[in-house]
């Protein structure tokens, strides 16, 4: 999977299909980006690009943050910000935690 060395540290993701309209996956504590592959392979259609960020500490993701919900929330943000300069939309979904790392990136940018 590929690593992205940012400002906030390294992420890794996984991504599946190619296009503009993007859909960025958030997976449940205790699993990783690689629960979501039947997910994404179902969703990934002509245009249609799947990313799925390892949160932080899973995978070779790390970042680092005053607080470790925020740390997921920040990752969730650089993903999001990375590939939304030529989309034509930018989706989040979350499973579990992931709900809850998608939640809270929707507070902060209200």
């Amino acid at each position: 999977m590929p690593l992205h060395e940012t400002d906030i540290g390294t992420i890794e993701t996984a991504q599946w299909g190619e296009g503009r309209e993007r859909i960025v996956l958030l997976h449940c504590a205790g699993a990783g980006p690689g629960s979501l592959t039947t997910l994404a392979t179902s969703l990934a259609s002509s245009g249609r690009m799947l990313i799925a960020p390892a949160l932080n500490k899973y995978g070779s993701t790390r970042v680092t943050g005053a607080d470790p919900i925020q740390e997921h929330v920040d990752v969730a943000a650089w993903v999001v910000n990375h590939y939304a300069d030529d989309a034509s939309s930018v989706s989040l979904f979350g499973h579990s935690m992931g709900g809850l790392i998608a939640l809270g990136y929707g507070l902060r940018n209200q």
